[in-house]
């Protein structure tokens, strides 16, 4: 799956406790056809297909047993949806996950398999929260709005690259990105007023990816500058070769050495804000070898 709308989905208590049943019977071992899934007071809440007793085909759920909230196409062998269509109990559409083909008449128009879909989605006030642009199945617009109508970020595609704009909602900048061919290629990040918070360039390595980055002060002088490896998923990121951190007035604060773990190694150096030696240390990966304190 591709893209998944952080939109509120209506979901009700009725699907608390489901029966499932297929032909009048609760078991469907190597049947195919069409199960059907309704709560406690026998309303519809769900129905789907399956193939060989297993899920296979269209989804749709309901809400009390007449509106559908929500359509899904799961496909063999994996069985996992492929295509997700969420509706609020009005009937609009409030999210959308496409896959990589259409399944049915409904995410063909939506996912912009006949062509550029423009849909726009309301947030619980009602008012426009977001507005998107599909073509054959994937995103290539997204705009987002804050409560008050302003705008809070935006996303665009234009051919392999993508560029993402975010912004405080006074208007101002607050960061911006740019990917090629879907890997990062910079970032910035501002503080109000357009003042400029960060920036990176992503660098690779072989297979792995760090980022270069310059952090500032709100008067613009430098704060810090030095080598991070980039956070995924599952890790954070952290510091790699040489560190350097500035104090307020433009002196240079500190300079550490780390290795490519993240685990300092090799000299690290602190300095008073008029550029006097306090502090020198020397550490072998992460473990502490000397010091020497020059304070008065």
């Amino acid at each position: 799956m591709k893209y998944l709308f952080t939109s509120i989905l209506f979901v009700s208590s009725v699907f608390a406790a489901e029966i499932c049943r297929f032909d009048g019977k609760d078991t469907w071992e190597g049947k195919t056809g069409l199960v059907t899934c309704t709560n406690f007071r026998g309303i519809l809440v769900k129905d789907f297909q399956i193939k060989d007793g297993k899920q296979d085909g269209l989804e749709r759920k309901y809400l009390e047993g007449k509106t559908v909230i929500g359509i899904a196409w799961y496909e063999s062998p994996r069985r996992e949806p492929r295509m997700e269509i969420g509706f609020d109990d009005y009937g609009e559409v409030q999210l959308i996950t496409c896959g990589p083909k259409a399944y049915t008449d409904i995410d063909a128009k939506f996912c912009g398999f006949k062509g550029i879909q423009e849909l726009k989605f309301t947030n619980f006030k009602g008012q426009l929260g977001k507005k998107a642009r599909y073509l054959n199945g994937e995103i290539i617009e997204l705009v987002t709005y804050f409560s008050s109508g302003k705008l809070k970020d935006e996303m665009k595609i234009l051919g392999d690259q993508k560029k993402t704009t975010i912004y405080h909602e006074d208007g101002t900048l607050a960061a911006e990105a740019v990917e090629m061919y879907k890997k990062p290629v910079w970032e910035k990040e501002y503080y109000t007023e357009n003042r400029l918070k960060s920036e990176s360039q992503f660098k690779s390595e072989g297979e792995d990816l760090y980022l270069v980055r310059k952090k500032f002060y709100k008067n613009g002088k430098l704060q810090e500058e030095g080598a991070l490896s980039a956070s995924t998923t599952w890790s954070k990121e952290f510091y790699m070769g040489e560190l350097k951190r500035y104090h307020e007035n433009g002196q240079l604060s500190s300079k550490e050495s780390y290795d490519k773990k993240g685990d300092l190694d090799g000299e690290s150096i602190f300095y008073d804000n008029a550029g006097r030696v306090l502090i020198k240390r020397k550490f072998s990966h992460n473990t502490l070898m000397q010091e020497d304190n020059f304070k008065e």
